[in-house]
């Protein structure tokens, strides 16, 4: 049995290429309506190390592909400690992050991103729900959050709103909401994919704040979901 660790566009594309293999996929629970992954799929946490190896051990898991978020460091750092520890073959697939330009802006961290904003700017945050905690220094700033869904949460800051959806790849769509917000600051993640947004606020001549991916020790990765499918296949002879 193979378990997918997904989250990703990369990890659904990967569960849908090796789908008549045994495969178990393995979703955090973050999204309350995830995308059909097209293989048995699991929610929700395995209840820390322990559980995990133990789910592993019940259901004769034999390798694990890790491709979830390129800043899910501690799920990585965590599943490939405990996958040599039990010496299940690991592997992790992650797209590539973007080439940094000049003319963006590259920062650490959240509170980093926030620090480089001035009081009064209207900032559309492109970094997701989890991290919104750490942008506290964005209180006196109008700030618009893309989010997936809306799951009833309080807006976090004094002034702007969630916009619900996922980005699109459409330079024009994205350049269109931009504008209609009237932001002079986006502020992402490096998480690569499309740059789709990045080239709609290059375009509207904005700011653009880029958080680097945290470091990570070395581990067995790869880019694509061609050579993810390829190890897979390889275990499964």
């Amino acid at each position: 049995m193979i378990l997918v660790l997904a989250g990703t566009t990369e990890a659904r594309a990967l569960c849908r290429r090796i789908a008549e293999l045994e495969v178990t996929a393995s979703l955090a629970g973050v999204t309350e309506a995830p995308k059909t992954l097209g293989v048995p799929t699991r929610i929700g946490g395995f209840g820390g190390g322990d559980g995990f190896l133990e789910f592993c051990k019940n259901n004769g898991i034999e390798a694990v592909v890790d491709a979830t978020h390129p800043f899910a460091a501690r799920i990585t750092e965590r599943t490939y400690r405990l996958c040599t520890q039990a010496r299940i073959p690991y592997l992790r697939l992650e797209r590539p992050a973007w080439t940094v330009k000049p003319s963006w802006h590259r920062v650490r961290d959240a509170a980093s991103a926030a620090a480089a904003i001035p009081n009064g700017a209207r900032v559309f945050l492109a970094t997701g729900r989890q991290t919104l905690q750490e942008f506290e220094a964005l209180g006196k700033a109008e700030v618009f959050v893309r989010v997936v869904e809306d799951t009833g949460a309080e807006f976090p800051f004094e002034r702007g709103r969630f916009v619900f959806g996922l980005p699109s790849k459409s330079v024009e769509e994205e350049k269109a909401l931009l504008s209609m917000l009237g932001v002079d600051y986006l502020v992402t993640k490096n998480s690569g994919g499309s740059d789709a947004k990045l080239r709609a606020a290059e375009e509207l001549g904005l700011s653009i704040i880029v958080i680097e991916r945290p470091e990570m020790a070395a581990r067995p990765l790869v880019a694509t979901v061609e050579e993810a499918e390829a190890w897979v296949r390889a275990r499964c002879r």
